[in-house]
């Protein structure tokens, strides 16, 4: 370090990165994650921050015989349930020959559901397998509730914890300038 003094300054620069993401990982991202009274407080205060859009309750059936599906699409239109289709469906002897898969999606995430007002009389075919979709409900906007936005509020909530740590150094060592230098 003292034959090569760029050596010494990246090493010293190596070392304080090193301190400082282990004070802000100490003061701000494990505090938020650990903080669960905290955390808990700040989403009751932010509730409507985070909000689920408009959702579509559906299923989609999947099989690999295009005729077996084209039937069960048709019973799909005649009012059956899943179950129903199912059971008249699939014999014993095949169980599974067609599989029901339940969402609750907003609009683009799933497209063969967005294409649908309730019952897609189109049988698509996804690579190997045949499917529709059926379309049970749709669900109003809503907040997300703590669980499905906890990663969104931690984030959050490390903002607000860095600022008051920012805020509480600034208090305890206020910057002076040295205009002479």
């Amino acid at each position: 370090e003292s034959k090569y003094p760029e050596f010494r300054d990246l090493v010293k620069e190596y070392y304080d990165g090193i301190l400082l993401f282990n004070i802000t990982d100490k003061m701000v991202w494990s505090k938020a994650s650990q903080d669960s009274v905290g955390l808990y407080a700040y989403y009751q205060q932010n509730k409507d921050k985070y909000s689920w859009g408009q959702r579509t309750k559906a299923v989609i059936l999947t099989g690999q015989d295009s005729s077996l599906m084209v039937k069960a699409s048709e019973l799909a239109k005649q009012g059956k349930d899943v179950k129903t289709i199912i059971s008249a469906l699939c014999p014993d002897s095949i169980p599974n020959c067609i599989q029901s898969i339940d969402y609750l999606v907003e609009k683009g995430e799933v497209p063969l559901i967005d294409d649908c007002a309730s019952v897609s009389g189109v049988v698509s075919e996804d690579g190997e397998n045949f499917q529709f979709a059926i379309v049970l409900d749709k669900v109003a906007p809503c907040p997300k509730t703590f669980e499905e936005a906890r990663g969104l509020y931690i984030a959050d909530y490390q903002i607000v914890l860095e600022n008051k740590w920012i805020e509480e150094l600034k208090a305890k060592y206020p910057v002076k300038i040295d205009d002479k230098v």
